[in-house]
Order: C-alpha cells, then sequence, then structure tokens
C-alpha cells in the first residue's frame, strides 16, 4: 500500500518546496588505519555533502552516527570538518525562517537557535543531525562529538534525551513559503529502556497548537528497525500517527524507497549506511542517499546512488549441494578449486556493480574500480575438508579489500527445545564468535548474582559498557571515584557523629542498589566534597530552576486560557497495561493572540535573514512576534510557558 500523499515530482513552485537530502549512519572514521579501505568513509560522507552543494537543497538532515568511534581521532574529526565547510558554508542564502526556540532540542542557550542565523556565519546549507548509539554522550559532562561539531556551527545537532524515563519531544518549527514543517528529533536511547518508556506513557509529544493540519510533521529515530528480542526494539505502532514521514537511522541495509504503515498512516524511510562497517547481507544492497521533496502536506523522494561506495558482494554456499564434490573423501582439493572459482566470479560481479553506479560519467570505462569487499559463507556440514580461513584468503591479497576474511566457514545449526514452553531454540555453535555475546547482558547477569553495596548496579554497568564497547579507559574509574565522593559528602552534610556511623552508611547503603533516570539526575547533581556551591534543582520540575523550561517566550499575566485551542488527546501505546497522567509541558512555541482571527507564523524577536549582499548578511527590521504554543499528545491540560510544575502535576499512576 502506498501513501496517497507520497506524489510524482511537484510542479509547483520552488518557492513553497522544502528540499532535504536525507542520510544516515556515516561512521566517519571507520576502519581509518586500515591500509586499503582507510578512507572510505571520508570519501562517502563528502560525496553525500557534495550532491547537497550540487542539488541546491534546502537543508541536510542526518539519522545519527556520524562518527563510528564515541572519541573520533583527529583525522576523523579534521576530515568531517573539512567535508562541512567546503559543501555547507557559502553566499547562498537559506530560505528556511525558524518560528520557534531551539534552545530546548539543542540544550544550549548561548548559541545561536540554527547556525545560519547566526551573523558571524555564512551558512548556505544547514546540516541537522541527532546523535546514535555510536557518537552518543558519555563522560564527563555527558559531551557527544556532535557537540563538538555544533558549537563550531557546522552541525545543528538536535533531539538530546536528558531523561530516559521520562522523554519529552518537542519540535523545530521551520516554514518555507507556504510549506511548515514540524522536525522532530529522538536520539538513540537502549532499545529496552525506549520500550518500557513508551509503554509506561512517558514518551511525550509536542505539538503545535495553531494551524495544527497544515504542518509537514517529522521524526528522526536512531534505535533497532526490526524485533531483535521482545523488547529491543522501537515498534513503528509506538510512534504516534499525526507523522507523516519517519526518517530510521540504525539499521544499515538501504530502503530509500520507503515503506508506508497504513496503520499509522506514515511512511518510513531507511537511508542505511554510507559505509560497510560489517560483512552482512544488508551491506550488500546498493546504497543510497535521497532528497525529500515537500510541498504542504505532500512529499516525493529522489534517490540517488553514491558513486564512490566500495562494491561489496557476499555469497552463501552449502557444499553438500555442490554435486562435483564428493562427501566424506578426501576432497580438500574440489573444495579449495571451487571456492577459489566462485571468488573470481564475485570479483567481476563487484566491479561490474561499480561501473553500473557511476552511470552517466564521463571516461567511466578509464578508471580502475576499487578492490571489492568480498565474502563467502561456507556451510561445510556432512564430512568437507576446509583451508584455514585467513590462509585461503591471503590468496587475494591485491584484488579484495578484505584479505584476511574473505572466507566464513560454518556448520549447520542445530536446534533443540527448551524446557519451558517447548520453544525450539538454536545452539550455539562452535563458529559463533564470543563477540556476539552482549557485553551488556553479561554485566547484568553478573550484578544480579553479586549485589552492590556501594554502588548503583546499573550505574556501575553502564561504565564498564563503555569501557568495553566505547574504549572509554576512565569511565569505571570516574565512575568509582564520582560516587564515593558524593556518598562521603552525603555523610558530610548529615554531620554524622561517629556513634551513629555505622547505622548512617546502612542507612546510605540501602537506598543505593539501583537509581532510576530521575533519581540519578538529583544524585549526579550533588557536589563532591570539593565543590563550594552547586546548582540547585526544584523538587517539582525536571528541571533547573535557572533556565525555562520549553520557552523564553512567556505569557502574559492576563492572558486567558481560552484563547488556547482546545487539546485532542493521541492514543497511548495499546501495549500498555498502565495508564498515566500526564501534565501538559509548557510551550516552546508561540501562542495565537486573543486579538488576531487568523495570525501568520512569524519567528520570534529580531529576525536575521540569510540574505547576503556581497557575502555579508543583510538583517530584516524586528518583526512583531506571533506566538503559537506546543501541546503535549498525551496530557489532558494545558499551561503557559510562565508556570512551572506543582506537585500535582507530577506522573502519578492510577
Amino acid at each position: 500500500m502506498t501513501n496517497e500523499r507520497q506524489n510524482t515530482p511537484f510542479e509547483n513552485s520552488q518557492a513553497d518546496t522544502i528540499r532535504i537530502l536525507i542520510a544516515s549512519d556515516n561512521h566517519v572514521g571507520y576502519a581509518e588505519k586500515d591500509p586499503v579501505r582507510g578512507n572510505d568513509s571520508f570519501v562517502s560522507f563528502d560525496e553525500i555533502l557534495k550532491i547537497a552543494r550540487e542539488k541546491e537543497v534546502d537543508m541536510v538532515l542526518l539519522g545519527g552516527d556520524i562518527f563510528h568511534d564515541n572519541k573520533p581521532s583527529r583525522k576523523a574529526f579534521y576530515q568531517a570538518l573539512r567535508s562541512l565547510r567546503l559543501n555547507c558554508l557559502g553566499d547562498k542564502p537559506c530560505e528556511l525562517e525558524l518560528l520557534s526556540d531551539t534552545s530546548v532540542t539543542t540544550g544550549d542557550t548561548t548559541i545561536c537557535n540554527v547556525n545560519y542565523e547566526d551573523p558571524n556565519i555564512n551558512v548556505a546549507i544547514p546540516v541537522f543531525s541527532i546523535h546514535g548509539n555510536h557518537d552518543d554522550p558519555s563522560g564527563d559532562g555527558r559531551y557527544s562529538a556532535l557537540d563538538i561539531l555544533h558549537v563550531t556551527g557546522l552541525v545543528n545537532y538536535f533531539g538530546r534525551v536528558p531523561e530516559n524515563d521520562n522523554i519529552s519531544i518537542s519540535p523545530i518549527l521551520l516554514q518555507k513559503g507556504s510549506t511548515k514543517l514540524a522536525l522532530y528529533g529522538l536520539s538513540n536511547v537502549r532499545d529496552q529502556r525506549l520500550y518500557h518508556s513508551f509503554c509506561e506513557n512517558k514518551v511525550k509529544f509536542l505539538r503545535p497548537d495553531l494551524y495544527r493540519d497544515e504542518w509537514f510533521n517529522l521524526l528522526v529515530v536512531h534505535q533497532n528497525h526490526a524485533a531483535h528480542t521482545e523488547t529491543s526494539y522501537l515498534p513503528e505502532s509506538f510512534i504516534q500517527d499525526f507523522y507523516d514521514f519517519v526518517l530510521w537511522g540504525h539499521e544499515h541495509e538501504c530502503i530509500i524507497d520507503g515503506t508506508y504503515n497504513p496503520t499509522q498512516k506514515f511512511t518510513v524511510v531507511q537511508p542505511g549506511s554510507s559505509v560497510a562497517t560489517s560483512l552482512s547481507p544488508g551491506e550488500t544492497v546498493p546504497k543510497h542517499c535521497g532528497i525529500l521533496h515537500v510541498t504542504g502536506r505532500d512529499f516525493f523522494m529522489e534517490k540517488i546512488r553514491l558513486r564512490t561506495v566500495r562494491p561489496f558482494v557476499m555469497r552463501d554456499i552449502v557444499l553438500s549441494e555442490v554435486q562435483s564434490i564428493p562427501p566424506m573423501v578426501d576432497n580438500k582439493r574440489e573444495v579449495l578449486t571451487y571456492l577459489i572459482s566462485q571468488v573470481e566470479e564475485a570479483i567481476e560481479e563487484a566491479n561490474q556493480q561499480w561501473l553500473e553506479a557511476q552511470g552517466g560519467q564521463d571516461n567511466v570505462q578509464d578508471k580502475k574500480p576499487p578492490l571489492p569487499l568480498i565474502r563467502l559463507r561456507v556451510d561445510y556440514t556432512g564430512g568437507y575438508q576446509t583451508e584455514n580461513p585467513q590462509r585461503f584468503s591471503n590468496r587475494f591479497v591485491g584484488r579484495v579489500a578484505n584479505a584476511t576474511d574473505v572466507v566464513l566457514f560454518h556448520l549447520k545449526r542445530k536446534y533443540t527445545r527448551t524446557k519451558k514452553n517447548n520453544e525450539v531454540v538454536d545452539n550455539v555453535g562452535e563458529d559463533i564468535k564470543i563477540n556476539a555475546l552482549r557485553v551488556e547482558s553479561l554485566v547484568n547477569e553478573y550484578l544480579k548474582k553479586n549485589q552492590l553495596e556501594c554502588l548503583p548496579g546499573n550505574v556501575l554497568g553502564e561504565a564498564v559498557i563503555n569501557f568495553v564497547e566505547k574504549d572509554d579507559k576512565d569511565a569505571i574509574k570516574e565512575c568509582v571515584e564520582d560516587h564515593l565522593s558524593k556518598q562521603i559528602n552525603l555523610l558530610v552534610k548529615k554531620r554524622v557523629t561517629e556513634e551513629n556511623l555505622e547505622e548512617e552508611i546502612k542507612t546510605l547503603v540501602n537506598n543505593i542498589p539501583q537509581l532510576s533516570t530521575t533519581k540519578r539526575k538529583e544524585y549526579d547533581s550533588m557536589p563532591t566534597p570539593a565543590s563550594t556551591s552547586f546548582r540547585v534543582t526544584s523538587p517539582d520540575s525536571d528541571f533547573d530552576d535557572d533556565r525555562p523550561l520549553l520557552s523564553a517566550n512567556r505569557l502574559d499575566e492576563n492572558e486567558e486560557k481560552d484563547d488556547f485551542q482546545s487539546l485532542t488527546q493521541a492514543e497511548p501505546p495499546k501495549q500498555s497495561s498502565k495508564t498515566t497522567k500526564t501534565r501538559a509541558l509548557p510551550g516552546s512555541m508561540y501562542q495565537k493572540p486573543a486579538n488576531t482571527k487568523k495570525p501568520s507564523l512569524k519567528s520570534s524577536g529580531p529576525k536575521k535573514t540569510s540574505g547576503r549582499t556581497q557575502g555579508k548578511r543583510t538583517d530584516k527590521p524586528a518583526e512583531k512576534s506571533t506566538q503559537l504554543m506546543l501541546q503535549d499528545s498525551f496530557s489532558s491540560s494545558q499551561k503557559p510557558a510562565s508556570q512551572y510544575l506543582d506537585d500535582d502535576d507530577e506522573i502519578l499512576d492510577d
């Protein structure tokens, strides 16, 4: 089934069409020390941004994992910054008008809302991105590599999730001509946590109150799309049905044509990765980026094949099905000869794929194809003799890019029935690598058997995961030192005497075993003994007291609530058995004036335009702001931005 609003190319005026180049999972810095594949991620990322410049798009939207490593190398940073600067800066005016305060979605009130409004930077093509699971915030200050790109003015980093168990998603409102775009971002959250947060109605989407049916609602997520376990993915049914388009990052298989969900009534596009980071079937699909054309509520996708991607061919071979190789005899020579012929055929196929991807270029026949990626997955069940995989692969040095792992030998997997529910499960064979076992699962199992007394188990578990998976060498040390110092500070603040010291320590230990995200935020905000001051957090609010909740725009004290439109309640996920009450979060947008019937949308405060004269910006005079209010799609009441939460506004279980 297709979306009725997903049309063929528009004949409408370009003045009303927002053109968005979409891509995801660039993994800049992947295999950068490999002598053959070291520059693959840099070249592909640069190609995507060159396409944006050549096609003169209005903006670039990335679905996370710009970087492959949580702490990118200097080389990776240099290459990313270089491509962004060369392709996204310039004198071309940006025609997108900002209609909202983005400090909530970007998390920084000291920098301009979006980079193209900064008078000190000439941004021709703004880049918007969420973070993925590879470049997520970590360490002291919880900074991400994208924070560096954001503070330099080259990327607009949005979609942060400060609290995993109380998620509020606020949109960035943009407009070009008559087309209004509400851009939502949900950066990566651990899948199990996000699943349970949705089931408990702890994920809220804020919507603009005015012109609700005129907004094109676009959501960017970076989560598992396929169900690896019962809760380790994000079901499409959890996403609200008011969205028109969902850009899905994290999955590397390219599904650029999109899939329409008839139940939720939105289209999901999965751009996939721009570089192969594993030799898996999903990476063999030709790599694309796309340009999303949006006019009003209608859209269509223009797909563009990437030309610089290294070709990759994978073949599955079952030796028992090859008639020329007899089983249960000395057949090593026959097996070896057959597999070599398969690799030769795969190399030719890969070269042909590369030539097809260059379609339309001049002198393409004179260009030498890059060394391809080749992978044979060979099932040798049934008494077949094999050669050492690395020795076999070394035959193709100089002809393939992965000359150490061309072939993967494995036995047919056996299945047994478990006693519980008589389920059929896969036995783990000798060919399964040890790294297939999730570090997170091993840590959690160990901590269940060995309860900690002084440290929260979930916090230490995250530190171990960061140490192993993200190469954060100081993660465990910082975790232990930080939490021990805070517990000592608690005892000092209580003025514990020598007589009741043991009792106070026991009380402290009993309250420590596990910390929820909310409690952890309060706990983490505590000063260490060396601190002289610390930020005060209101017990009735999830936000700091010196920062506006969602908006810098305050309502007039005499403003009547009747001036707001009524809120349409959204259906909570069906998977949830709980019913929760939620409070209406203050809006980060603007509210309809009481004396105006239908105001036009304009930015709040003085608007810096992207028009330039001889390379310099020209600023429009300040315009009177038109206010629009965001509403919580799960709430039953609404409050202006000037009001903070009361005790009875907190989320409670019925």
